[in-house]
């Protein structure tokens, strides 16, 4: 417990209370004032998330703190539950390692401070998991598991792949009716108050507006792009999720990790068939993950490393056997990427998010100047600028938007950020990403 307190009090004083991008704004909003269909946040609306934010918002007085805090206290509780379905299987000392290993993936750390549903969703899925951890667990373990996986579609309705996961799980372990019954009831608890207001038909129909091309246009999934396309992103996310961070440290520090995981997949699958090697809540967890890999592939944006925290269960699952077999060497490690981690938030040249920086600079520089932007301008929704900001949803519409303003000012300037943008010239002014951050991209302003 003492070591989730330093995890939680280390991850809020390197926070900064900003969104990381627009996603973290429409959530900002939706504790503001929720509402999907002005994407307060964007739909299915992520109510089990929201409310948590609500609750956290009042009690520090901040929105953004809130949601900081839900996500620092949501990593400390996965991280706990993943702790405590190894504890039986791996000795004291390995079970410090894996926690040290834990607590200072970057993945872990990074988004114990960032304003996103998913660590609340990992925190909701471990739980799941932790409920039928044990020898025989019975139907009324069984309908609490479901009852949390219910929970956890409220935060994150993607990770609906670890459903049939944990339903196989239960059916091989004859309780799946008070699994799903339990996950019927999680689900209701969040579906019922969001239908409520606006009525099941126009939930329905913000749902299918919203999805209408976001797969197939600008999602960034793996079969959309073409696999020779997205699997640079992959291999870095996954190499994320294993340890490995961005910069010449965060690589040097999370090989050896990243090499302790493959080793640790490595007799996972050797031993596959063992009985008894996998404990139920495990074997729900790596279905779940095998599901859900298959869905990435096919619906998920590839390039964000948020969209593969689900798989961080496999990856302390992986952990075991090396903290088994070599506990010191994988605290050594874990100290080194935590020493990394914290070592570049203290060094970093500025604290804030690229947009926020351009928010700064604009106000200084050009405070009456038109931008055009793609993602980024959801960040002048939320905290306004005297510069004139227009949305550019994508390159083919930049023209008409540009042509259509009636007066435009002596200052333009394009943003990077607008998909399908081909930039030439040298900028006018670049917002470099946060050192070391697993999320920021880096914007450019160019003259026109």
């Amino acid at each position: 417990m003492g070591a989730a307190l330093l995890f939680m009090g280390v991850s809020l004083w390197v926070a900064t209370p900003y969104p990381d991008d627009h996603d973290g704004v429409n959530f900002v909003m939706g504790v503001q004032r929720f509402d999907i269909q002005w994407h307060q946040p964007h739909f299915p609306g992520y109510p089990v998330y929201i409310a948590a934010g609500k609750v956290m918002a009042a009690l520090t007085g901040s929105v953004e703190w809130g949601l900081i805090c839900v996500s620092t206290l949501s990593m400390a509780v996965a991280i706990l539950a993943l702790l405590a379905i190894a504890r039986g299987s791996v000795a004291f000392s390995g079970l410090m390692a894996m926690l040290a290993a834990m607590m200072a993936n970057p993945a872990m750390f990074q988004f114990g401070h960032k304003i996103f549903s998913e660590p609340m969703g990992l925190a909701l899925l471990c739980l799941s998991a932790l409920a039928i951890h044990g020898a025989n667990p019975g139907s009324g373990k069984w309908s609490i598991s479901g009852f949390m996986l219910g929970l956890t579609l409220g935060a994150r309705l993607s990770w609906w792949p670890f459903a049939p996961g944990f339903a196989i799980a239960a059916f091989g372990a004859g309780h799946l009716v008070p699994m799903t019954a339990g996950m019927a009831i999680g689900v209701m608890a969040w579906l019922l108050p969001l239908a409520w207001p606006m009525g099941l038909v126009d939930l329905l129909n913000t749902g299918l507006a919203f999805t209408n091309g976001h797969f197939t246009h600008w999602d960034g999934a793996a079969i959309n792009g073409g696999f020779s396309t997205r699997g640079g992103f992959m291999l870095k996310n996954l190499g994320v999720i294993a340890g490995i961070a961005p910069g010449f440290w965060g690589v040097l520090a999370g090989a050896p990790m990243a090499l302790g995981v493959a080793f640790g997949i490595v007799t996972l699958v050797h031993n596959r068939n063992d009985k008894g090697y996998f404990s139920t809540a495990q074997r729900a967890l790596l279905a779940g993950a095998g599901f859900y890999f298959c869905w990435l592939m096919l619906g998920q944006n590839v390039t964000k490393v948020r969209h593969f925290l689900p798989f961080f269960p496999v990856v302390a699952i992986a952990l075991a056997p090396v903290a088994r077999k070599a506990p010191m060497a994988l605290f050594l490690v874990a100290a080194m990427m935590a020493g990394g981690a914290v070592g570049e938030h203290i060094k970093r040249d500025s604290s804030l998010p690229p947009p926020i920086q351009m928010r700064l600079w604009l106000e200084s520089n050009a405070d009456r100047a038109t931008v055009y932007c793609g993602w980024a301008e959801r960040f002048f929704d939320l905290y306004p600028s005297r510069a004139k900001i227009y949305s550019v949803p994508m390159a083919d519409a930049l023209p008409q938007i540009i042509g259509s303003e009636f007066a435009p000012s002596g200052t333009r300037f394009l943003c990077s950020d607008i998909p399908g943008l081909s930039l030439s010239g040298a900028p006018t002014m670049t917002f470099a990403p946060r050192a070391g951050d697993i999320v920021d991209m880096p914007l450019q302003l160019l003259p026109i």
